[in-house]
């Protein structure tokens, strides 16, 4: 009961900055917005906007890690003010790449929080982490794109995890080809109706098997 409550007024104070932070976009007032972000990210992080602009994901998440709390519920508040910093930056300036790091570092925090938040229902965001997917995987960045391959494999669809394998493997064939091999040893390990699902059956496993290995020889 005691961390139900807990979740709760987080929940309580995200939803809060969110109200903030959503009424100022719509009068335009971005410098505003992106102080709410701040103040938020430090009430709750200890850490403002300079930080998730300027460090990693990675750096972002260890340090998110000495924070009190469960760990998804912290990646969930963290995705969603990250998300919203991404989308204040975008109207204020217009797109940048710092903007679609931001995006990315949104994406992996949203990750970690619907892969780990057990029954708690975050089917909103789920959908919140399909779009960012989807505006990543038009971006040109590989180091972006292999967790994509990830993500796509955890939710499922498989034929959209092996475009993008074959995406990566035009920039970097030597390391992607591990990867890719691994993935379809996963696959079959897979039943013939999860397979279906995820629209790459069987065969079409078996045949990405064979170009894989031609291209070994090449």
């Amino acid at each position: 009961m005691i961390h139900r409550d807990y979740i709760m007024r987080l929940i309580e104070q995200m939803i809060a900055v969110l109200a903030r932070i959503l009424f100022n976009k719509e009068i335009r007032n971005y410098d505003q917005a992106l102080v709410e972000i701040d103040n938020a990210l430090k009430a709750m992080f200890g850490w403002g906007t300079d930080f998730t602009t300027t460090l990693s994901a990675g750096d972002l998440l260890a340090r998110l890690e000495t924070v009190e709390g469960q760990y998804w519920e912290k990646c969930l508040v963290a995705a969603e003010l990250i998300n919203e910093e991404a989308q204040v930056f975008a109207l204020k300036n217009g797109h940048s790449p710092m903007i679609t790091d931001l995006y990315y570092k949104a994406f992996i925090f949203y990750f970690n929080a619907v892969q780990n938040a057990g029954d708690y229902p975050v089917g909103p965001y789920k959908y919140k982490l399909e779009q960012l997917a989807a505006l990543l995987a038009q971006e040109d960045l590989p180091e972006h794109k292999s967790r994509l391959c990830e993500y796509y494999e955890w939710c499922g669809n498989y034929a959209r995890a092996e475009d993008i394998f074959f995406e990566l493997l035009e920039t970097d064939r030597a390391s992607i080809i591990p990867h890719l091999n691994a993935f379809y040893q996963r696959l079959l390990t897979k039943s013939d109706a999860q397979l279906v699902k995820g629209n790459l059956p069987r065969h079409e496993v078996q045949d990405g098997i064979l170009e894989l290995k031609a291209l070994k020889r090449k």
